[in-house]
C-alpha cells in the first residue's frame, strides 16, 4: 500500500473510530463478495437474453397474431440490452475479483470526493 492510500485509510479510519488494517481488510473481502453478486446477476440476464433468442420465434408468431408491430422490436432491444450488460458486467467484475486491492483503492477514492 502506498503513502498516499495509507493517508487516506488512516483518515478515513479516524472518523469512523477503527484501524486501517481492519477497514482494509474488510474492503478486500467486499470486493469478492460484491463482484461475486455482478457475476451471478451478468450469468442469469446472458441466461435470459439466451432464452429469449431460443424463444424468439414464438414470441414472433404471438405478435403478428395480436397485431403489434412493435413487438419484435421490443424484444430485439431487450435481447440486446441484456447481452451486452452481461458481457461488459462479467469481465469487469472477474476483473475487480482478480484485483481486490484496486476495486477497494477505487471505492475509498469515490467514498471521499
Amino acid at each position: 500500500m502506498n503513502p498516499e492510500t495509507a493517508a487516506i485509510l488512516n483518515a478515513l479510519a479516524e472518523k469512523l473510530g477503527t484501524t486501517t488494517d481492519y477497514i482494509w481488510g474488510i474492503l478486500i473481502k467486499e470486493a469478492f463478495f460484491f463482484n461475486g453478486i455482478n457475476v451471478v446477476i451478468a450469468i442469469i440476464l446472458l441466461s435470459a437474453s439466451i432464452f429469449l433468442f431460443k424463444r424468439s420465434s414464438d414470441i414472433y408468431s404471438v405478435s403478428r397474431s395480436c397485431h403489434t408491430e412493435y413487438t419484435k422490436d421490443i424484444c430485439l432491444f431487450i435481447l440486446v440490452v441484456m447481452s451486452f450488460t452481461s458481457f461488459v458486467v462479467i469481465p469487469c467484475s472477474i476483473k475487480n475479483m482478480l484485483h481486490p486491492e484496486y476495486w477497494a483503492l477505487k471505492e475509498i477514492t469515490q467514498l471521499l470526493k
